[in-house]
């Protein structure tokens, strides 16, 4: 729990455990200081925190970070060496000014985070394994012996090496995502009850739609296998 008196704790409702991942879920949307909560798990092991993992917006409980506590993410980890991976599946559904589609809206941040999003949510992609990883060249992670070296070459050689990609009409449906046409379709398509969009995609060969299944802000998406973009 972050360190504060009395009058400000809050208690959270611990939803999910996996693995060594546990999902706290407050009322109100309330988002506890949580650098506050890693600087009191580094003085109680006696080791230091560098991987942060931030699912934002989250699922399953909606809360988002504001630039400010993003900025002070990116702080940390550049001060201590740290790498954010920066979950963004359910960037789609940001609509406060405040609140950062990216992390690399925030200076410093292409120096210490690695980002990666799914096409599930703004282009009902769930089930045919799509999304992309960011690694940018200018990411160094430092070794056991205290040598920084750039992450990126790293992870090009193992994805190239463990996986062939995923399959082209699979990437022509996500490449169309980003045409005028699929952007205007997907703004152009509520859906029943309002709570996200039912997407239609262009067949840019064929020359028509298909439709491409209900984006809800509920529905929970599986995990998916990226493609990697390189920067």
């Amino acid at each position: 729990m972050a360190t504060a008196t009395a009058s400000e704790q809050k208690v959270g409702k611990v939803i999910q455990v996996i693995g060594p991942v546990v999902d706290v879920e407050y009322e109100g949307g309330y988002l506890p200081a949580i650098y506050n909560a890693i600087r009191i798990i580094g003085e109680v092991s006696g080791e230091k925190v560098d991987i942060v993992y931030l699912c934002y917006p989250n699922n399953p409980t909606g809360a988002t970070a504001t630039r400010a506590q993003l900025e002070a993410w990116v702080a940390y980890a550049l001060a201590n060496d740290a790498v954010i991976l920066f979950d963004a599946a359910y960037e789609a559904y940001i609509q406060d000014a405040d609140v950062p589609h990216s992390i690399y809206e925030i200076p410093g941040a292409r120096k210490c985070a690695i980002e990666f999003r799914s096409f599930s949510k703004n282009g009902g992609f769930t089930g045919t394994r799509c999304a992309f990883t960011i690694v940018p060249k200018e990411l160094e992670c430092r070794t056991d012996t205290g040598e920084k070296r750039p992450l990126h070459p790293l992870w090009n050689r193992r994805f190239s090496t463990k996986f062939n990609g995923v399959s082209y009409v699979t990437q022509r449906g996500a490449e169309a995502l980003y045409s005028d046409e699929g952007k205007a379709q997907v703004a152009a398509q509520p859906d029943d009850d309002g709570t996200g969009h039912r997407l239609r995609l262009a067949d840019e060969g064929a020359g028509q739609t298909c439709p491409l299944g209900q984006v809800r802000a509920r529905q929970i998406g599986s995990a998916a296998v990226p493609l990697t973009v390189q920067v």
